[in-house]
């Protein structure tokens, strides 16, 4: 689970500043010294409830090839409807994802970085977290068309097993695209998934018996929104999504960026 989830695409051809606001990462750094930290009240409604989020990302650029990225989540609230267990309230897991730049962006082709990504179980409630570690591996690309910065993803997930539930690795993909309404604005859309962890989706079902509620559901996200980039070092995007197993979200989110060392 990722939060997620870019960078202002003028038509200059400077690369965007929108990361933040969509979950689809970028292959360009953010350059030495340069700190992000974002916040966003995430919002979601579906047919088993409704559930409240307050993720964070502190990212650091780490010389001119890499990055580092820290996503705790500050609380997660989460309200079954009736007859869909109880309600849950705590802080969330914990992403730890290092990038590193190998291939520079030319006319011709994509900037390219790998990414390895490790959760963290500090998650205290099972229907917020699974308990277990996982870890992924990334492969990121991006490239400008004109005035749309386009960045893809595609990625694997090995998953922590709890203790007798059959959990399966899961593949994921992103796909975004950001286009600059001015100096100011600009708007995004995205599509990103995953295959299921669980045969049973996020149930975790076993003989009636609900395990483990977060192992991963397979489904496919589409989502768009718009950012305001009120000056250099601030950013405010506004965002929704739907997804393949009827949830529909919105996510309100914040960004300060500075130059730290």
């Amino acid at each position: 689970m990722s939060f997620v989830v870019t960078l202002v695409i003028l038509v200059t051809g400077r690369a965007s500043k929108a990361q933040q606001a969509i979950e689809t990462e970028t292959a360009r750094p953010l350059g030495h010294g340069v700190v992000e930290l974002g916040t966003a009240y995430e919002f979601q409604v579906s047919n088993t409830g409704l559930e409240h989020a307050l993720p964070f990302a502190f990212e650091a650029g780490i010389g001119d090839r890499f990055e580092f990225l820290v996503e705790p989540v500050a609380l997660t609230a989460i309200r079954p409807s009736a007859g869909n267990g109880p309600s849950a309230t705590g802080i969330g897991d914990l992403e730890l994802t290092a990038f590193e730049l190998v291939v520079h962006e030319t006319p011709y082709t994509p900037a390219i970085s790998f990414a390895a990504e490790v959760k963290l179980p500090t998650a205290r409630n099972n229907s917020i977290g699974t308990g277990k570690t996982d870890v992924a591996g990334y492969l990121v690309m991006s490239k400008l068309f004109g005035p749309v910065d386009v960045h893809v993803n595609l990625g694997y997930t090995v998953i922590g097993k709890p203790m007798g539930v059959t959990a399966n690795n899961i593949y994921n993909f992103a796909i975004a695209g950001v286009l600059p309404l001015g100096n100011r604005y600009e708007v995004f859309a995205e599509c990103f998934g995953n295959t299921a962890a669980s045969p049973d989706g996020e149930t975790g079902d076993a003989g009636g018996v609900v395990l483990v509620p977060e192992l991963a559901a397979g489904e496919i996200v589409g989502a768009g929104g718009v950012q305001w980039n009120i000056n250099r070092t601030m950013e405010v995007s506004l965002g929704a999504s739907y997804d393949t197993n009827s949830a529909f979200q919105t996510r309100t989110g914040f960004v300060y960026r500075t130059t730290a060392f």
